[in-house]
């Protein structure tokens, strides 16, 4: 008997929910103001080093980071901070930013940032993360740090803050009690790591129905609208994991206004046998205990090969793993066992299709 290979097609119209994407990390080591790796989805800006005390480099080699798991050594990020009470006014209290802009259609969801932190004895002893959300009046999160010029590592709790405009995020650094001089750092990050996710969002719209079955020759569609009333065309998207859509086709007329608006339709779901989908890295979780990687796989069925690169490119582990593909995808494991800390990147291949590497931290 033969095997079967399904594809999950999503198709989409209107909607009165949204689909996650599974968790995704931002890492910078601070070789340079942009992270190590993104998602081409997600516009991600410079690192900024604002309320600076007087001029000083923003990325040095000097007190590298070290005494934490995960310590990347090398450049880390320098500010100046001002002691004394927060202050989000110019010429205030010393942060480093970044701004996130979610993909249209989308939104983000911070989940959690960490990172390692020096302060001197004149740096500050207090850190806090502020958004734009609210114009940087509220933290996120808080916690106090040692002033006493030894590296540590910081980290928030689970956080939940949702955005669908840009994002910008600052980690104050203040409360600081000793003497500050102007154009020499106190304070050091290096190793900031965000962690969060992207929701598709769908907007509802009032449909009479959408219906969707397979066939030897495809998928057929059947829809019916209350009323179409200066409507330009009906756009007919699909996608292999209901996040990323791309039009297979258009209909006269159309839930598109001549003004350039659009809706879409609910979201549905149809399994059929002709195509291999190249795999996909869903979800991807290290397992300190265990020393492993947790990982789940969508897109193809059969044969896996998991591979591991360090950052400069090299094959530290390569594993076969064997499994048949549900639709909710098939979960394996790596170990990681003798590996040293640091950022790597996972490859999963089968049936001649690879797919892109995926950033992971061991610490």
């Amino acid at each position: 008997m033969g095997k079967v290979f399904f594809l999950c097609a999503w198709l989409q119209w209107s909607a009165l929910s949204f689909s996650i994407w599974a968790q995704q990390s931002l890492y910078w080591d601070m070789q340079q103001s942009t992270p190590v790796s993104t998602m081409a989805t997600l516009q991600v800006s410079s690192l900024e080093q604002g309320n600076n005390y007087g001029n000083t480099s923003f990325f040095t080699t000097l007190s590298v980071s070290q005494n934490y798991t995960g310590a990347s050594g090398g450049n880390n990020a320098g500010l100046a901070a001002r002691p004394g009470a927060l202050s989000i006014a110019s010429s205030g209290s010393a942060y480093i930013g970044v701004s996130l802009t979610p993909p249209s259609g989308f939104r983000i969801r911070l989940l959690s940032i960490a990172f390692g932190s020096r302060s001197t004895a004149s740096g500050p002893t207090r850190w806090g993360l502020f958004s734009s959300a609210d114009q940087f009046t509220n933290p996120h999160h808080t916690a106090t740090m040692q002033a006493n010029s030894t590296w540590s590592w910081q980290q928030s709790p689970s956080l939940s803050l949702l955005a669908t405009q840009p994002l910008a995020l600052r980690i104050y650094g203040y409360e600081g009690t000793g003497a500050a001089a102007i154009n020499i750092a106190n304070w050091r990050i290096d190793d900031l790591t965000i962690h969060y996710q992207l929701e598709a969002i769908s907007l509802p719209v009032s449909w009479l129905y959408v219906r969707a079955a397979s066939s030897q020759y495809g998928v057929h569609l059947r829809w019916a609208t209350a009323n179409e009333i200066n409507n330009k065309e009906f756009q007919i998207e699909r996608s292999t994991d209901g996040i990323f859509f791309v039009s297979v086709a258009k209909v006269e007329p159309a839930q598109i206004d001549s003004d350039g608006a659009f809706s879409y339709s609910v979201v549905l779901s149809v399994s059929y046998i002709p195509f291999l989908l190249t795999p996909n890295i869903r979800q991807l979780y290290f397992d300190r205990a265990a020393q492993r990687l947790e990982v789940l796989i969508t897109g193809t069925a059969g044969c896996k090969q998991l591979a591991l690169y360090n950052a400069m490119g090299q094959l530290v582990k390569r594993q076969n793993v064997v499994a048949v593909m549900m639709d909710a995808g098939v979960g394996c494991r790596i170990g990681t066992m003798g590996l040293p800390a640091g950022i790597y990147y996972l490859v999963v291949s089968a049936d001649g299709q690879r797919s892109e590497g995926k950033a992971v931290q061991l610490y």
